[in-house]
Parts: structure tokens; sequence; C-alpha cells
């Protein structure tokens, strides 16, 4: 069962104010307001973000209240690993804040997945998780995890929602892929129906755009890769469906209606090569700016701008010079970020 819990309006006018504060400002102040009611340290400016070593939640134990968030508060946050860079807090927030809903998203920073990780996030009162980098194949283990159709094609998940407990008191989770949701609706404004797509990366990414490309009748898709073996392994494990496996550094010497970069690559400035004929590039990758950065434009999404800021990555900035149709992956990033909050609340 959902819950939306929400406080008396007084009470949630003010919260409401110091997060927005916190979103745009910095939130010094606000920090250690949330450091002290949530009794978890170093959260900070979009997204609170937690540090919790070798995948354990690490809580004050000193906190009777397993779930003692602001008064029933609930939790939503992003299950990743090094994800200091992401947005999910900054857009989420502000949507808790416009919808008048008493919750709070921030970030699970883990080096480490273990099932306990989500457990314990149930028991902090968490009722949804984005998953992230490199995670989606793992939650898949999850026990008891309930897939709706799109996650179980995929074979990857990368939005959780706790539904509640069973008479045995275990927790009911359900999982939805909408990365791969966010590609086909991406893919809907584009001629691709035909062509032949080349996937950079095998990992939970790269298998939501399998899904997506596969929903458009993409008649040939082409993996690449560093270690082909590996991934061949995978692939007749049923795991992965590519109609071909070829290595990276062959990338630049295939043929390609459509090419995803579906790996982390130019995150950190790198650019992978594009292959020939490619009339349309996806990148996967998004890449935050500072934020006092005032010659680039504000984030505007879903009709609001956020204090923070955006550039392109390589790849989309030479396919651009070149002349090639884009999709990059802020907006993509807005997509599966909306589908998320549409799995939570059945609503945006």
């Amino acid at each position: 069962m959902r819950r939306i819990c929400c406080y008396p309006q007084g009470v949630k006018n003010v919260i409401f104010m110091w997060i927005k504060l916190l979103l745009s400002t910095g939130g010094k102040i606000v920090n250690k307001l949330l450091t002290f009611i949530h009794g978890i340290k170093d959260h900070y400016a979009h997204g609170y973000q937690h540090s919790y070593p070798q995948g354990k939640v690490m809580v004050n134990q000193t906190n009777n209240n397993s779930h003692g968030v602001l008064m029933n508060v609930c939790r939503y946050g992003l299950l990743g690993k090094k994800i200091s860079y992401a947005l999910s807090p900054a857009i989420h927030n502000r949507w808790f804040i416009k919808r008048g809903i008493a919750a709070v998203f921030d970030l699970l920073d883990v080096s480490c997945y273990e099932h306990a990780v989500l457990d314990r996030a149930w028991s902090l009162g968490y009722r949804g998780i984005c998953v992230t980098v490199p995670y989606k194949t793992q939650v898949m283990r999850y026990p008891g995890l309930v897939l709706d159709c799109v996650a179980q094609s995929v074979g990857a998940a990368n939005v959780l929602r706790y539904d509640g407990a069973d008479k045995q008191g275990c927790p009911i989770v359900c999982a939805t892929n909408t990365d791969a949701q966010a590609l086909d609706d991406a893919l809907h404004m584009c001629s691709v129906s035909g062509a032949v797509g080349v996937v950079l990366g095998a990992g939970g990414a790269a298998m939501a755009t399998l899904w997506a490309l596969r929903q458009h009748g993409i008649g040939r898709i082409v993996l690449a890769v560093r270690d082909t073996k590996k991934v061949e392994a995978l692939c007749s494990a049923g795991g992965i469906h590519a109609d071909a496996i070829i290595s990276i550094e062959t990338l630049s010497d295939v043929h390609a209606d459509i090419f995803v970069n579906a790996t982390t690559l130019g995150r950190g400035g790198e650019l992978p090569p594009i292959p020939k004929g490619a009339s349309l590039v996806v990148d996967w990758v998004y890449r935050p700016s500072a934020v006092n950065n005032s010659a680039l434009p504000e984030v505007a999404i879903g009709g609001d701008f956020f204090p923070i800021r955006t550039q392109p990555t390589p790849l989309i900035q030479k396919a651009k010079q070149q002349g090639i149709l884009t999709i990059d992956g802020e907006s993509l990033l807005l997509g599966q970020a909306r589908r998320a909050f549409s799995f939570w609340f059945e609503c945006f």
C-alpha cells in the first residue's frame, strides 16, 4: 500500500520553506537542522547525501525511532556508487514541493551493494528508490522483488517502490525500468524503424537501450564492449540479447544508423568514437557544471528552473558539429525521473 504522508498545513509550509532554502542556497544552515532531525551525518545541498561504507546504511544508534524522519515524512533516494554529481535529488525535491508532498529525496552512495542496504532503507522510512550505476542488475536479485513487464523484459531495474510488508513482515517491493521507458519515449520523436543500432556498453543502461531499440523495430543491434568474451558469455546465458558483439577499438570502423553511449564515458570529458553513417546519437551521460557558472543556462525541468547547470558531453558536442540528431543524457534523466515519479505516486 502506497503512502503519501502529510503534515498539518502550517508545519508543512515551514518544512517546505526550509527545503526550498536548501535547494537554492547550498543549505549550510539547513544542513545542520536536517542532520540533527534525521540523525544522519553528511547531508548537503541537492540531495543531503549519505556515504555508507561497505554497503551498510549507518544511522545514529541513539535514535529509537527507526523511521525517525521529520514526523512521518516519506523518504526517497538514489542508490549508486560515487554519485555525488547526481541531479535527481534537485529534480524530485522540487516536484515534492510543487505538489505539496511531505517527502525528501537524497543519495544512498554505497561502495558495495548487498540486500541489507535496501532492508535498512525500508526500515528508515524510504518508500521509493532509484537505482543507478552499478547496481541495476544486482537489485534484481532482491528477495521477493515483484517485477513489472518492462523490468522483466529488460533484465535490469532502476526504480523500486516499497508497498508495505506481508504477513510474515517481509518487504513487498515492486520494480520497473524507467530508463527503457524514457528512451522509448524519446525515440518516438525520431524515425528509427528498421535501422542498424550500435550500443556502447553492456550494463543496465545498455540493457534498457536494447529493449527500447527492439520496441522500435531496429533490425540489427551491435554491442561495442571492452571485454567481448565476458559479454558473449552473458549473451549465451540469455542475459543480453544482441545480434553481434565487437570490441570498442573497432567502433569507428563499423556502420550504424543509431549510436548509443550507454557507459559513463564522457562524464570525465572522454570522447567515444562515432560509427560511420550515424544519423542519431544518444548519450546517457550528463555533465553537471558549477552552479555559479552563469555562462551556462539553468536546467529547465517541468516548467521549473533549477539552481543547477549542465554542459554538453563531448559526444553530443561532436555529433551536433557534424549535423547529427541527438538525444542527450539530461533529457533522458528527466524522462526517467518523470516515469519514476508516476510509478511512486500514480500521477505527474
